[in-house]
């Protein structure tokens, strides 16, 4: 069910870019008079716990999954401003090069990646509530540009490029990243790029209104679903108890099972009655019987 949300104190409405910790229990918010607004859920809504005033123009808003971190990109501003969580609400700690457009945290809250200022490769930072340590500038293999990335929990690094291309990363050295599979099923650009919980499986949204989903198979990764909820660009995609949730570009949510069978099986429980023989043989002569529930 819908969770309440506080207003913003300065009485203008909120802008579309926000963060949420891993466990829900903190939403960053932007408003349009500009006041960065932290709200606390207390079991049944979000309640403003502190705000305060940053430039607007903001394009860019991570939050770190322990909720200690907070980054924020700015339109025409070559740069991440990293700042932490105190009494006073967020401090700014580091100023971290790069070009915010999109950008993550890793699962345990100590690394943070984003575009290089050239658009042609990724930064790893180490980072921290005292600051950041550049640990390393990877760049991609061909002209297309980094927009979109994901850490699973085991530490792996997803990166979608505008071409649709997704490239993962082994991260156990951060400090050395190397490509370890391609998935170049989407050939479309993302407009999200998401692991579920466990890891197991990475989906994306593109702009050509498709959901890929990908499920991981020892080593490597193999393509599970393809979805297409009938909109030109599906905004944001994410798994939650066994369902796809996406977010369209009409304002509406909704949701797919995300196992076939599943889906199959709700499905052709609205049908009615199958057709007999006679009825098959006569809609489709000389095509074997197939029963498409069964």
């Amino acid at each position: 069910m819908p969770r309440p949300i506080d207003p913003a104190p300065d009485g203008t409405s909120y802008n579309p870019y926000h963060a949420i910790s891993a466990d829900g229990s903190t939403l960053v918010n932007q408003s349009e008079g500009g006041q960065l607004v932290t709200l606390a859920f207390d079991g049944e809504g979000y309640r403003v716990a502190h705000a305060q005033p940053l430039p607007t123009g903001l394009i860019d808003l991570q939050m770190s999954p322990d909720d200690t971190l907070l980054t924020l990109g700015y339109r025409n501003k070559a740069d991440f401003k990293l700042f932490r969580a105190d009494d006073r609400g967020w401090s700014k700690v580091a100023t971290l090069d790069g070009w915010p457009s999109s950008a993550a945290f890793s699962a345990d809250s100590s690394l943070f990646v984003g575009m290089t200022l050239d658009g042609k490769g990724f930064n790893v930072w180490r980072v921290s509530g005292d600051g950041a340590t550049r640990l390393a500038e990877r760049r991609t293999t061909d002209a297309a540009v980094p927009i979109r990335f994901a850490f699973a929990p085991d530490g792996t690094l997803a990166l979608g490029n505008d071409e649709g291309e997704v490239t993962l990363y082994d991260m156990s050295d951060p400090a050395a990243p190397h490509a370890s599979f391609l998935l170049g099923d989407a050939r479309a650009s993302l407009s999200q790029l998401q692991f579920d919980d466990a890891g197991e499986q990475l989906i994306a949204a593109s702009r050509a209104g498709t959901v890929w989903v990908w499920s991981r198979e020892g080593k490597g990764w193999s393509l599970y679903l393809t979805l297409r909820p009938g909109q030109d660009n599906v905004m944001g995609v994410e798994a939650y108890e066994g369902e796809i949730v996406m977010s369209m570009d009409d304002g509406r949510t909704v949701a797919w099972e995300d196992d076939p069978a599943t889906a199959r099986d709700a499905m052709c429980a609205t049908f009615g009655d199958p057709l007999t023989d006679q009825e098959w043989e006569r809609l489709v002569p000389g095509v074997e019987f197939i029963d498409g529930c069964d």
